[in-house]
C-alpha cells in the first residue's frame, strides 16, 4: 500500500504491480490507523475479510524506511519498530509458523488395540473420514462427528 499525498490518492500493489487506487482527500498532519482483516477498530474479533499473510511491515517516505516492525511469533506486544521505537499491537495474530510447525490435536482414535502387521490408512478430504486398514477389518472414523463405523473383512489383507 502506498499514499500518495500529492496525488490524493492511496495505492495497492501486490509484487510491485498496481492492483488498485483509492481517491483519497489526503492530509499530512491526520493521524491514519491501518487495520488489517477487521472492520471495526474498536472490537477486533469482529472479522470482516478472509486471513491475508502479511511478512513486515515497512513504512517508507520518499523511498527512506521510516518505520520498520518485525512481525514474529516470538515476540509479545506491543511490537517495537527497529529505527525509532514506535508501538504496534498485533491483536489476534493468526501466526503462520504456529500452524506450520506446533501442529495441533484435532481429534484421536484409541479403539485398534489387537493390531496384527502394518496398517494402511488414507484420508477422505472432502468428507473429513480416516480410513484405517486393520488387516481384517476397514476402520472408518468421521472427524466431524467423532463416529466411527467398522467394516469386517471375510479375509484378512495380504501384509
Amino acid at each position: 500500500m502506498k499514499i500518495e499525498f500529492s496525488e490524493n490518492k492511496i495505492i495497492l500493489s501486490y509484487n510491485d504491480e498496481l492492483k488498485d487506487s483509492l481517491e483519497f482527500k489526503l492530509r499530512k498532519k491526520d493521524l491514519y490507523r491501518f487495520a488489517f482483516g477487521i472492520k471495526d477498530l474498536n472490537d477486533p474479533i469482529d472479522y470482516d475479510v478472509p486471513a491475508i499473510v502479511i511478512k513486515n511491515i515497512v513504512i517508507n517516505e520518499n523511498n527512506i524506511v521510516k518505520y520498520f516492525w518485525e512481525l514474529n511469533p516470538f515476540r509479545e506486544n506491543p511490537l517495537e519498530d527497529k529505527i525509532n521505537n514506535s508501538k504496534i499491537k498485533a491483536l489476534n495474530p493468526v501466526w503462520i509458523y504456529n500452524e506450520h510447525q506446533k501442529w495441533k490435536l484435532i481429534a484421536s482414535y484409541k479403539k485398534l488395540d489387537n493390531i496384527t502387521g502394518f496398517l494402511g490408512a488414507a484420508f477422505d478430504s472432502i468428507n473429513s473420514r480416516f480410513f484405517i486398514d486393520c488387516g481384517d477389518k476397514l476402520v472408518i472414523y468421521d472427524l466431524v462427528t467423532a463416529n466411527d463405523s467398522v467394516i469386517n473383512y471375510k479375509t484378512t489383507s495380504p501384509g
